[in-house]
């Protein structure tokens, strides 16, 4: 845990950021290129975790050191966050030909429940519910099926959390979990400036 102190001046609790830096596993044998070393190619950044999630790490630790750099210090320094911000969810879309499409924040995503029913409704407890699917649900299982973040633990603290992960990519490069994992070199350093544009604006004092 690192911990960027500031003047408190604003009088508001602090915002944490999220990452975490283990990745699925990669066979060598199965890509292109080595997966645990990072490719600069054809415009594209090449390696597993440069998209999930070795890339919001790389996306937190240098802003914070940019803006150490720059002599920022933020408003905000009281001890318990007011919200998080996580480099793990959502994330912004661009078509085909590189168009920006769209930008979408996470602020909730699927998880579990266990509940333990009263006796009135045991019966309803015991009763096993026929599995009934459609084309829409398999191709929402298929897309979401195997995404989940930290920020559902957070959430669960009671703090409010949103993926803000600010990577423009097109749906033809989405290989996160998957085989040759990559990210546009634009779009990464484009994702910097966000991060940076993010947390001056939230957490620095007004423009003057």
């Amino acid at each position: 845990m690192v911990r960027y102190r500031g003047d408190g001046s604003a009088g508001r609790k602090p915002i944490l950021l999220l990452g975490h830096m283990d990745v699925v596993d990669a066979r060598s044998e199965d890509w292109e290129r080595d997966p645990f070393t990072l490719i600069e190619e054809s415009g594209y950044f090449f390696g597993r975790g440069t998209s999930d999630n070795k890339m919001g790490v790389s996306m937190l630790t240098t802003t914070f050191l940019r803006l150490k750099a720059e002599g920022f210090v933020p408003t905000r320094d009281p001890t318990d966050a007011e919200f998080a911000l996580n480099s793990d969810g959502g994330g912004r879309s661009m078509d085909e030909s590189g168009k920006p499409a769209s930008y979408l924040i996470q602020a909730s995503e699927k998880t579990y429940a266990t509940f333990e029913l009263t006796t009135a409704l045991k019966n309803i407890e015991a009763y096993r519910f026929p599995v009934m699917v459609n084309d829409a649900i398999l191709l929402y299982l298929k897309a979401t099926a195997a995404y989940g973040t930290d920020g559902k633990e957070i959430r669960a603290a009671g703090i409010p959390t949103y993926g803000v992960a600010g990577l423009f990519m097109k749906d033809s490069d989405q290989f996160a979990h998957g085989l040759n994992e990559r990210v546009q070199v634009r779009s990464f350093f484009g994702a910097l400036d966000h991060w940076k544009a993010l947390l001056t604006r939230l957490a620095g004092h007004p423009a003057t």
